[in-house]
């Protein structure tokens, strides 16, 4: 499995596997699932809670009350990727834990060296 989505500056790629009809990908940032006709990004900070239903179903509540619900074809792999998410939307015990600051020092890095690929995210407002 590759990837389904191009990782900003800091962010890393912590789990990734198939869920049904799906890719579903866990960052230090987002929770990415890719669908065979849609995409689904959430930012880890953004999901308020999440819960496994009828034993292959994965519902990820949303704290802007969306509602995003992921199917697995085995209980096991339901539960496991329940965990990994559980794990991934705990709340950091240091500030340096957000992705924020990760996003924030890798952009020091680059935009004090050259213009690259991601610099405009760097330098908002200049061209």
């Amino acid at each position: 499995l590759q990837v389904p989505f191009q990782v900003l500056p800091g962010e890393s790629v912590e789990y990734l596997g198939s869920a049904n009809d799906a890719v579903i990908a866990i960052s230090n940032y987002r929770l990415h699932i890719k669908f065979k006709d849609s995409v689904i990004n959430v930012p880890l900070r953004m999901i308020e809670a999440v819960e496994s239903r009828d034993m292959f179903q994965l519902q990820i509540i949303c704290k802007d009350s969306k509602v995003v619900r992921c199917h697995f074809s085995t209980f096991k792999q339901c539960q496991e990727w329940l965990k990994r998410l559980s794990r991934a939307t705990v709340r950091p015990t240091k500030q340096e834990d957000l992705f924020a600051f990760a996003y924030h020092a890798w952009c020091q890095g680059i935009c004090s060296d050259e213009e690259e690929h991601h610099v405009h995210l760097c330098r908002p407002g200049k061209k």
